[in-house]
């Protein structure tokens, strides 16, 4: 069983791919959180996901899997790694 580090890497790994795929620039660069605003304000309107968007399924997953993104981006930047609890 992986831990909660173990789950946020992949998660933020697997998006990142994901988002990429569909043309966002997803490298976990600063200037990348403004594609993860562009993904959402695509795929998201009067807080819901778009029918058809690529939030429509699996939300949950991919919005743990987008808060990861973003976690890991921050930590990065601020020098820390990500802490799970114990």
């Amino acid at each position: 069983m992986a831990t909660l580090p173990q789950d946020v890497t992949s998660a933020a790994e697997w998006i990142a791919g994901a988002l990429q795929h569909s043309g966002y620039q997803a490298d976990f660069s600063p200037q990348s959180l403004a594609e993860i605003d562009r993904f959402i304000d695509d795929h998201w309107s009067d807080g819901r996901a778009r029918p058809g968007g690529l939030l429509a399924d699996a939300l949950g997953h991919k919005l743990f899997a987008l808060g990861a993104y973003v976690g890991r981006d921050h930590s990065a930047r601020a020098g820390r790694e990500l802490a799970g609890r114990r």
